[in-house]
């Protein structure tokens, strides 16, 4: 049942998929992403909490595939020059946050960043796509700058949503992440303390790519 979350929710292994998916028009990347495939596994997770919680093996293996899925995907997403493939190992990484919330038996914040997750998410789709469509269909970053003069409402679209991805104070991505981060370290079920700085680190790379995109 995992196998399958992994593979509908993008985790690290069965992930191509999704950056794939980016050829598509954006506000269809905007539902993919928001409201539709992705978050399946992880509906799937928290609604199958029971079963998971009768084997320690199985909330370990959980646990672990998130934080690599946070790591690695942020490492991508650092390394990308397509605005939309920079979102979307975004979403791999977020997604891994919610996987890593159920693995440490949080299950009601795994929702709550899904929820908040959906709306910046999309948001920052449809500000991507407002981009792509006034540089005539350039994705390139490395051939975008100054866009907030020809693009103001965009630019400050696109600002709101990468500081609530980057989990600014006052804001609904800093409540939801900052909440599933800190409770890796309370979760005494593995005594895994290091799990809690591996996520961290995960919201450094998050900062880091969000800043590249801005």
């Amino acid at each position: 049942m995992f196998l399958a979350a992994v593979g509908k929710s993008a985790q690290v292994g069965l992930h191509t998929w999704l950056p794939d998916a980016m050829e598509g028009p954006t506000p269809v990347s905007a539902l993919i992403h928001a409201a539709t495939m992705v978050t399946a596994g992880i509906f799937l997770i928290m609604r199958c909490f029971a079963l998971f919680e009768n084997s320690e093996v199985a909330l370990i293996i959980v646990t672990i595939i998130g934080i690599i899925t946070i790591l690695f995907s942020s490492s991508i997403g650092m390394d990308q020059f397509d605005v939309k493939k920079i979102i979307a190992y975004s979403t791999c990484s977020q997604l891994g946050y919610m996987v890593y919330s159920c693995g440490v038996e949080t299950y009601s914040i795994a929702s709550f960043h899904l929820f908040n997750h959906a709306f910046f998410k999309a948001l920052l789709f449809l500000g991507a796509g407002s981009v792509i469509h006034a540089l005539f269909g350039d994705q390139d970053i490395r051939r975008m700058g100054n866009l907030q003069k020809l693009l103001p409402v965009t630019y400050v679209s696109m600002f709101i949503g990468s500081i609530s991805l980057m989990g600014l104070p006052f804001l609904s991505g800093f409540y939801s992440k900052d909440v599933i981060v800190e409770r890796g370290l309370l979760n005494f079920l593995h005594s895994m303390e290091m799990q809690m700085y591996l996520g961290y680190v995960g919201v450094i790379g998050t900062m880091i790519y969000t800043l590249r995109l801005i």
